[in-house]
């Protein structure tokens, strides 16, 4: 099974304060369940997770829509707690940059006393695999910087990929 992981933060490095998680499970190659969970910011701030000037300025010039992930109310260690309880631990874990979604949520795991929710070697950067195969063409996302909608248009451009090109999705 594969997961796509798409994260809201207020910053790019791998201790950005988590705003949204968002995933989508792909299973026999379709959409299966979504995840959706916005995080309190204050709940972050209090774990010491830290936030990027520039981010927070992107952030105040996104429509109202977008900007709803800034009014989480879950507490982080409880929004990691739920995925941890949603994902299957086996799954390949899928996210838009080596670095950033699959790194900054383990990093945030291990922050707060949490056991990381999958194996490190099931790791898949999305990012790479788009690069690789740009003639597969992907559906526009209405909903830019919605974790859970990121999370499904990247699993439908995933799925197409792998329809394309047999083998990317589930590989061991």
């Amino acid at each position: 099974m594969d997961v796509m992981l798409d994260l809201e933060t207020l910053g790019t490095n791998g201790n950005a304060v988590i705003l949204a998680v968002g995933a989508v499970e792909i299973k026999n190659k379709t959409i299966g369940r979504l995840f959706y969970e916005r995080v309190s910011l204050q709940s972050s701030i209090d774990a010491d997770f830290t936030l990027d000037a520039l981010a927070i300025q992107f952030w105040m010039t996104q429509n109202h829509t977008a900007q709803e992930c800034l009014y989480g109310v879950n507490s982080i260690t409880k929004v990691l707690a739920e995925f941890a309880r949603w994902i299957d631990c086996r799954s390949f874990v899928w996210g838009n940059g080596a670095s950033f979604d699959n790194a900054i949520l383990a990093n945030a795991y291990t922050r707060v006393g949490q056991t990381i929710p999958w194996s490190y070697g099931k790791n898949r950067c999305y990012r790479t695999i788009k690069d690789i195969y740009p003639e597969v063409p992907q559906e526009a996302n209405p909903m830019k910087h919605n974790a859970r909608e990121d999370a499904l248009c990247q699993a439908k451009h995933l799925i197409a990929i792998n329809n394309q090109h047999p083998r990317v999705l589930g590989r061991v």
